[in-house]
């Protein structure tokens, strides 16, 4: 097995802190909700269910009419899973 030091992965423009990201909209094509986020550098991406986002390898787990629902997966001290919900709501700017 290797560790993790050793495992190489390369990052998606979407992961980034989230306080980089911005949400500035949500698409509906084929039934499928799609959301569109702008990062600091004011470029656009679209993501969908399951891309991953932010910093901590978090997935998109659902895309709501006014939100996005990010789950990340960290281990605690214990070295237990824990399961971590984050919402990522429009911007006002």
């Amino acid at each position: 097995l290797k560790s993790v030091d050793e495992i190489k992965t390369s990052k998606t423009s979407l992961q980034k802190d989230y306080q980089l990201l911005r949400l500035k909209g949500i698409i509906l094509m084929n039934k499928e909700r799609i959301a569109l986020f702008e990062t600091n550098e004011q470029k656009g991406f679209s993501a969908r269910k399951g891309d991953l986002i932010g910093p901590s390898f978090g997935y998109i787990d659902d895309i709501q009419s006014e939100k996005v629902i990010v789950v990340e997966k960290l281990r605690n001290y214990l070295g237990i899973t824990v399961r971590k919900e984050r919402s990522i709501k429009y911007s006002k700017d």
